[in-house]
């Protein structure tokens, strides 16, 4: 798996647990430094070692690594982009892998389809050969709704996540302006 989702997953250990759980669960007797083992493992390896050790199943920690995801500000901004509103954010799933190949050209995001089944009901399905990202955008749908303030059902079933918007507007959600001031944009240059 890309050498990002496995950095990606040791961050989301460390950030959500801590220090000691990502050195146990990542660590093996006898390996070189934690940092080269990590990078060298691979990523289910990582989540089902993980999940183990948190007596989780593989799901829902996935699940929680999407939402994780979703939380940090700078990827949460890039999502809001896709949309005005929620509904208009998961009709607009279908394009963030060729987003994300624009910056990480080798990121194997697997191609999503989003499917209206009618009043307020979508399902986002993704291919069922790349099924290990399933409960990560899961994860990540669920962290969304929050942002944008809408109530709803989100659930996985076989190769899709389901998605029942019971109300739309149910909190004014996070607050999100193209270029406010977050502080992202005083980067010092190297």
């Amino acid at each position: 798996m890309h050498w990002l989702v496995r950095k990606s997953i040791e961050s989301f250990l460390r950030d959500t647990y801590n220090e000691r759980l990502c050195r146990t669960a990542c660590h093996v007797p006898g390996a070189g430094s934690q940092q080269d083992f990590i990078l060298d493992r691979h990523s289910r390896d990582l989540i089902d070692d993980a999940a183990r050790f948190l007596d989780k199943t593989e799901s829902d920690l996935l699940e929680d690594l999407g939402a994780w995801i979703a939380r940090q500000e700078r990827t949460r901004r890039l999502l809001r982009f896709s949309g005005r509103n929620f509904r208009e954010f998961l009709l607009n799933l279908e394009l963030l892998p060729d987003r994300m190949r624009m910056i990480v050209p080798d990121l194997p995001m697997p191609q999503m389809r989003v499917v209206e089944d009618g009043g307020d009901c979508l399902r986002v399905e993704i291919p069922s050969d790349q099924s290990e990202w399933l409960h990560a955008i899961a994860g990540l749908i669920r962290c969304m709704a929050d942002d944008y303030g809408v109530l709803g059902l989100i659930w996985t079933d076989d190769d899709r996540v389901i998605v029942q918007i019971s109300d739309g507007a149910f909190t004014s959600g996070r607050s999100f302006w193209p270029g406010e001031d977050d502080g992202l944009a005083e980067v010092e240059p190297a």
